[in-house]
């Protein structure tokens, strides 16, 4: 029997929690659920991140990819964007609403920060963490801020968000250049300036500085991942996670930046399907 074919079209599906549209994607009928929670750079969703992953996970799990408030085709509140507490409130009130009592989540960037809130603050919610790319810790040896935060304060903050701004923070994302084609730069650009979004001149990124102080207290089996010419939360902020997390591992992609599961999706999506199989 020949797999399903999984589009952005037929895994649509919506929910309203705290007076708010969430929409995400859903794929797989497995017993086991997977959470895919994506970063908050400009233009961000759920099927940009992990197109080239949800499909193939969904052959072994019940996959979720969640847009999260401000992103993707959810509402777009005037206040708190880039708050990864409260985009784990939400992304809790969905799965209680949806009647999934525990779940394995990846998270990208922020993403990853949102499972760890979770983590910290639903725990039964959590078997496995898959932190990618994860913000909220400090590099060792790479200087703050890093070009990828400056080049996403500076779309957000500065009041002109060009393409030009655009095509600079896709780039700073990857180590691939040949990735970055118009047409990328073309639908990141007009989903990041919808009215909406353009009232958001100041970001909730205050928490970044102080999150790693509370991950000791995550005892979850958990895997880092990153890639090794991230420009935007370098590789060498998994080590202050690695030191503190009492049962985390790590793993690092050569050639690969802020979006390992994008540069690498082959091997990304295997590595995630070993470590979701591996004993406990």
């Amino acid at each position: 029997m020949n797999a399903p074919t999984y589009t952005a079209e037929n895994t649509s599906r919506t929910i309203t929690v705290q007076d708010i549209k969430i929409h995400y994607h859903e794929a797989g009928t497995g017993s086991e659920v997977l959470v895919l929670l994506h970063g908050t750079g400009p233009g961000a969703s759920s099927w940009g991140n992990f197109r080239g992953n949800l499909p193939d996970l969904a052959a072994d799990f019940r996959v979720l990819a969640i847009d999260m408030p401000h992103y993707g085709e959810s509402d777009k509140p005037a206040t708190n964007l880039m708050n990864a507490a409260w985009y784990a409130t939400v992304v809790v009130d969905v799965l209680d609403a949806l009647g999934i009592k525990t779940a394995h989540f990846l998270g990208n960037s922020v993403g990853g920060s949102v499972a760890l809130e979770i983590a910290l603050a639903r725990p039964e919610l959590i078997d496995r963490l898959i932190l990618m790319g994860t913000a909220g810790s400090l590099p060792m040896f790479a200087p703050l801020p890093t070009e990828g935060a400056k080049n996403i304060v500076d779309f957000y903050e500065s009041g002109d968000p060009t393409p030009e701004k655009m095509e600079r923070f896709v780039r700073g994302m990857l180590f691939d250049q040949s990735l970055v084609t118009p047409e990328f730069v073309k639908v990141r650009y007009e989903a990041a300036i919808v009215p909406e979004l353009l009232v958001h001149r100041e970001l909730n990124i205050g928490w970044m500085h102080t999150l790693w102080r509370r991950v000791a207290d995550v005892h979850h089996k958990t895997l880092l991942v990153y890639g090794r010419d991230d420009r935007v939360v370098p590789w060498d902020s998994s080590l202050i996670l690695l030191r503190l997390m009492p049962n985390a591992d790590l793993h690092v992609f050569s050639r690969s930046g802020h979006w390992t599961q994008l540069e690498r999706a082959g091997e990304f999506n295997q590595l995630v399907r070993t470590f979701l199989r591996s004993p406990a």
